[in-house]
């Protein structure tokens, strides 16, 4: 039994005689391999960012809207029809225009009603322009 263990643990030790681990030229194709995948990835990082920036200005865009549009709403008497106004917030380079318009001034409103529209428009970096456009109807 006690020999057995000792043969044991001499082809531990001595090893078999053959190869155990990897070259080094097997670990440098790996790495280039890995190298490869990760380059792949690259453009999908770029991608999200520039989609995060865009995002990120729909959203003031759609906050400032909102926002104006409530304002308009609030307002006991709104300003004579057809009524137009103009708002550029120089940060984000967002316009607003502001409409107003009556039965009067546009045959599809119901008469007693006021139309109010906000459009909101930018030109992103790609020089692409962006508009969105957010309607109410409320009492005169």
């Amino acid at each position: 039994m006690k020999t057995d263990a000792k043969k044991l643990r001499t082809l531990l030790i001595a090893g078999s005689g053959q190869q155990s681990g990897m070259t080094l030229i097997e670990v440098l194709v790996t790495i280039v391999v890995l190298a490869l995948g990760i380059l792949g990835l690259a453009p999908l990082f770029a991608l999200s960012i520039e989609a995060n920036g865009r995002a990120d200005l729909v959203t003031v865009a759609t906050a400032q809207a909102e926002g104006t549009l409530e304002d308009y709403k609030q307002l006991v008497t709104l300003p004579a029809t057809p009524f137009s106004e103009s708002i550029i917030d120089s940060t984000t380079g967002v316009t607003r225009t502001v409409y107003v318009d009556d039965s009067q001034s546009d045959a599809t409103i119901p008469p007693g009603m006021a139309r109010i529209r906000v459009r909101v428009n930018w030109t992103d970096l790609r020089n692409l322009e962006h508009v969105f456009e957010y309607t109410c109807l409320r009492n005169e």
